[in-house]
């Protein structure tokens, strides 16, 4: 009998032991995977100020509806693009809303998750709108989680042929304004210890002129519509082309 209890205690022991194998290899196994569900970038992130046309190029993008006349969102909306083929399956499309408080905690939620990143522009009205275009584009250009991703500037409204500026322009005067914003935060760095503040940092080449060349994210500026004319369909034929060529030199 009492040899039966040793062999009983023994099962016991060895089923225990058995049991915590088991339940550190499910724990083992859902660490990973919740590492690697952490590392896949593969949200494309839509930003601009309000007014720029980028709800309406989500609409059309991942619901192919007609635009429609947009008021401020206080949240993000997500979608994936069934317009996109082969692409649709690949990424998860973020409409970041223009509130700069709201704005700033999305894009610090889902940056490290971002794969690219597309700022949207209004071609028409950016002379007036230089100043918080150029703030906006550079905070983004900054977060420490969109460090080296690929973005495009979508120059919209270019419906308006003789009153939208050319992506050319744009980019020249974005440079401009950026060596304006360095100029303030280099100030700002020289005065104050706090290394980790984001609004500090310095983009570029110290010892040139701004241009975006400069920096380890590839950024293309192209024309766009994306409220075209009535009847007629928003092209989004150059979105699919960039989404493709940054896809493949990922």
């Amino acid at each position: 009998a009492k040899t039966e209890s040793c062999q009983l205690e023994t099962m016991d022991v060895l089923t225990l032991l058995a049991l915590l194998v088991i339940v550190a290899a499910l724990a083992f196994a859902a660490f990973k995977f919740l590492g690697s569900a952490q590392d896949v970038k593969d949200k494309i992130l839509i930003t601009g100020t309000s007014g720029s046309g980028k709800t309406q190029m989500f609409s059309r993008l991942c619901h192919q509806h007609e635009p429609f006349d947009t008021v401020v969102s206080m949240k993000e909306s997500v979608g994936t693009a069934e317009c996109l083929g082969q692409l649709s399956s690949k990424f998860t499309f973020i409409d970041i809303p223009g509130d700069d408080r709201l704005r700033s905690q999305i894009i610090d939620k889902n940056a490290q998750q971002a794969f690219a990143a597309i700022f949207m522009i209004d071609s028409v009205n950016l002379s007036t709108q230089i100043k918080d275009v150029a703030e906006l584009f550079y905070a983004v250009l900054s977060h420490p989680g969109m460090d080296s991703r690929p973005c495009l500037v979508l120059c919209n409204k270019q419906d308006f042929v003789h009153r939208a500026k050319s992506p050319a322009a744009i980019k020249e005067m974005l440079e401009q304004e950026f060596n304006l914003i360095r100029k303030t935060r280099q100030g700002t760095l020289s005065s104050t210890a706090d290394d980790d503040d984001t609004t500090n940092v310095f983009l570029g080449d110290k010892d040139k002129r701004f241009a975006f060349d400069q920096l380890g994210n590839k950024i293309e500026f192209i024309e766009f519509t994306a409220k075209p004319p009535k009847n007629e369909k928003a092209e989004l034929g150059a979105l699919e082309a960039w989404l493709q060529s940054t896809t493949q030199a990922a």
